[in-house]
């Protein structure tokens, strides 16, 4: 090796220079990330918690009966998958698309036993979004946003009644796999409704 001492360089310049970034983009970066940015998220009405764009009228919140027939217009066959006990029990149902539908590859619905069974979290993938505009999709869905964790192909926001996790697990170029779901401490306070 000729120049270690200029790699050790490269590298603490990238790891200073690359840092996640502290605040919200400006306005005029908003709009530029979301210029040509599909909707991602449909808002809450009354009762009715916010869903995702394509997958019916699917919610958070909703009754498990009703959630279950919508998911049945959308997969013509689903799989099941249970936490356990680590997971409290949670469970949930979708299914991968054979073809991408107007941008989905896969949707999963998550039930909360401690919430009875409604509604706990959505789950969608897809090749149309990236993260930057699920990003600011979410901040537009939940303006009061109280956290958020970037790291390397994951963003995390927490607000006091929804999360969201994105994520790019099949790299920079593949699909980006979204779920939102109730905050821990306000699904809490769903377990005495």
């Amino acid at each position: 090796m000729k120049y270690p001492g200029l790699i050790l360089l490269t590298v603490a310049i990238s790891l200073v220079a690359c840092k996640p970034r502290d605040v919200a983009p400006t306005a005029e970066e908003h709009a530029a990330i979301l210029k040509d940015a599909p909707e991602l998220f449909v808002p809450e009405a009354g009762e009715r918690g916010p869903g995702l764009v394509g997958i019916g009228n699917i919610y958070l919140g909703q009754e498990k009966d009703a959630a279950l027939a919508e998911l049945a217009k959308i997969c013509p066959k689903t799989m099941e998958y249970r936490a356990g006990d680590a997971g409290e029990n949670a469970w949930f149902r979708g299914c991968v698309l054979r073809k991408s539908k107007d941008g989905i590859l896969s949707v999963r619905v998550g039930f909360w036993p401690r919430i009875g069974d409604r509604v706990s979290t959505l789950d969608i993938k897809r090749d149309d979004i990236t993260l930057e505009q699920a990003r600011e999709r979410f901040r537009a869905l939940v303006p009061e946003v109280t956290g958020e964790y970037p790291h390397p192909g994951v963003i995390e926001m927490r607000a006091e009644k929804y999360q969201m996790l994105a994520d790019i697990d099949e790299g920079v170029d593949g699909p980006t796999h979204v779920a939102v779901g109730y905050s821990k401490p306000f699904a809490r306070t769903l377990e005495s409704q």
